[in-house]
């Protein structure tokens, strides 16, 4: 027997929709990619590059909480657990961020397994209560472990990317964190749009 057909209208409707889902991510490109151009001072390129990281984890913390419905409070302890391996890797280990940033990527994906096990079987607020849990420990633990983490002075001197002899400044910087940002969000919109993605909604539904 053959599946009903939809109705014009609402075959209308959701072809306006994804018109204008590829409308608003054309825009966002494009308002990204205008930033470097117009931030020219290099406070502002600081402080640009440090929202387009805030985007980074914001982007993440949403596939979690806003497609998966959980409350993450551990969030911020993964994003502290992988910027100072980053830190430590480059300014202890004297690593260059090229090397240093799968280090970082690889031990923030360890910590997350350590986080998730405890929370596989829970939801709602017993998942809320894991993670902060967790954010607690790594908290206190980049505190008292000053012997490695610095203490409450943290990691100082981290110097820019460089790439053979040409060393970055603020505005490299800046594309290069842009660019990432733009590549991440095409991997997250495939991401929600996938089998994965349908099946991670229909578990907040």
């Amino acid at each position: 027997m053959r599946a009903p057909l939809a109705a014009p209208g609402a075959l209308a409707r959701i072809v306006d929709s994804a018109r204008l889902r590829q409308a608003e991510m054309w825009g966002l490109l494009l308002l990204a990619l205008s930033i470097p151009i117009v931030v020219t001072s290099r406070y502002g390129q600081v402080l640009a590059t440090r929202a387009g990281i805030y985007v980074l984890v914001v982007i993440g913390l949403n596939v979690v909480s806003g497609y998966g419905g959980q409350i993450s409070i551990g969030h911020g302890a993964l994003v502290a657990v992988g910027g100072y391996a980053a830190a430590l890797a480059i300014v202890d280990a004297g690593l260059n961020f090229w090397i240093a940033a799968p280090i970082a990527i690889a031990v923030t994906t360890l910590f997350g397994c350590l986080m998730a096990l405890p929370a596989l079987r829970m939801s709602t607020w017993y998942f809320a209560l894991v993670t902060l849990g967790f954010a607690e420990v790594v908290g206190g633990l980049l505190v008292e472990m000053s012997w490695l983490t610095h203490g409450f002075s943290g990691v100082v001197g981290i110097p820019m990317p460089r790439v053979g002899d040409w060393l970055w400044g603020a505005r490299e910087f800046l594309w290069f964190v842009i660019g990432l940002n733009v590549v991440v969000f095409i991997a997250y919109r495939n991401l929600v749009d996938s089998r994965f993605g349908r099946a991670l909604v229909s578990v907040r539904v």
